[in-house]
């Protein structure tokens, strides 16, 4: 059932230096005697957390852009609220479209893309300004078994997953886990599961994950390998957090491994897991080398609401979350910097080397690039 649904997923995107007040900040900074002026940006939910802190406080900074005292208001933006949003002519009854939109992944722009009514509305650039990879987790213990010394790849778990010895396989020796399991989040509706989708195409037609388009996908050996893989795959969670939640409950290795297998899961959720000092500690594998993350783009639309004054705004705002005292804030939520390098907060908790980063490249568009 969740290969059909990720096949179906896939099909539907185929078709074609500034001053920062940090938190510990006590000064008290100038106020602003220009006119307000909000900038509404949509973002989605799993974006909230972190990015409502980091606009409180630009706002609290007072920064006047365009003769206005910007105030930056952050609202969640389902993906299919911003299908309805973000068009020429909104959907009629949808919400009131954002100046700006943050979704998880380019893969949610170049899924809204991919329709003609929103193209000409998302068209301009969509910079990221933050990353988190795909990773493989699971207990340490089990992630040694499948990669020995080294990082374990998506090519050698789809090996693995094709045995129906499972863990009890020579190199694995562990009969009482049971099959080899893998849990993502829900390919119909997140990002991730998308780019899960495009990685597992990737291997089975030995093409690039960032090259994988309409025709690897249609390739037999694509369709019939997915389905062969139905087995191994767990339900789907709704959300990261959600992805983790059995883990959390959980008392042994065995327990973790049995049910809910390895997880493919943003590297992000994993630090936060791992960060509440839980019962079984999870580990972490890059198995595509930072090539599937989430990335974060930043798009300004090229919508009739967008005023000169509020993309005056939305380019400060842009400008501010992406400089240097801005980015390394985002260690402190998990997240790397938008150029994929980790701060000391994740490379301590994922025992990630910071000096060494994962370059995360932003998914393509099912037929090209963005």
């Amino acid at each position: 059932m969740l290969i059909g649904v990720l096949v179906l997923s896939l099909a539907a995107a185929s078709i074609g230096a500034v001053r920062v007040l940090s938190a510990d900040d006590t000064a008290d900074p100038a106020t602003c005697t220009a006119p307000a002026g909000t900038l509404t940006v949509g973002a989605a939910p799993a974006v909230l957390p972190w990015l409502s802190r980091l606009a409180t406080s630009y706002t609290d900074l007072h920064r006047t852009v365009a003769g206005r005292c910007v105030t930056v208001k952050v609202e969640a933006l389902t993906q299919d609220q911003a299908q309805q949003a973000l068009q020429p002519v909104p959907f009629p009854g949808a919400a009131a479209p954002p100046d700006v939109w943050i979704p998880e992944s380019t893969t949610s722009v170049a899924l809204l893309r991919a329709r003609k009514e929103s193209a000409a509305v998302l068209a301009g650039p969509t910079p990221s300004i933050a990353t988190s990879p795909v990773v493989l987790a699971a207990p340490a213990d089990a992630l040694r078994l499948l990669a020995g010394s080294s990082q374990p790849q998506l090519g050698d778990l789809v090996r693995l997953l094709r045995d129906p010895r499972g863990w009890g396989q020579p190199g694995l020796d562990h009969p009482e886990w049971g099959p080899i399991k893998v849990t993502t989040t829900d390919p119909g509706s997140t990002p991730l599961g998308t780019g899960v989708l495009l990685a597992l195409t990737g291997v089975l037609t030995q093409t690039p994950t960032p090259e994988v388009n309409t025709a690897a996908f249609q390739r037999r050996e694509a369709r019939e390998g997915l389905l062969g893989l139905t087995r191994a795959f767990g339900a789907p969670a709704p959300t990261g957090p959600a992805l983790l939640a059995p883990v959390s409950q959980a008392s042994t290795v065995a327990e973790v491994v049995s049910r809910t297998g390895i997880l493919v899961a943003y590297e992000q959720d994993v630090w936060r897991y791992d960060r509440d000092s839980p019962a079984i500690v999870l580990g972490t594998a890059y198995p595509v080398d930072g090539q599937l993350a989430a990335d974060y783009p930043y798009v300004v639309p090229a919508g009739s609401w967008v005023s000169p004054a509020d993309r005056a705004a939305a380019d400060d705002f842009r400008a501010w979350l992406l400089s240097p005292p801005v980015q390394a804030r985002l260690d402190g939520y998990g997240m790397r910097r938008a150029d994929g390098v980790a701060g000391p907060a994740i490379a301590a908790g994922l025992r990630v080397d910071s000096l060494l980063p994962l370059a995360a490249v932003p998914q393509e568009a099912v037929d090209g690039p963005l």
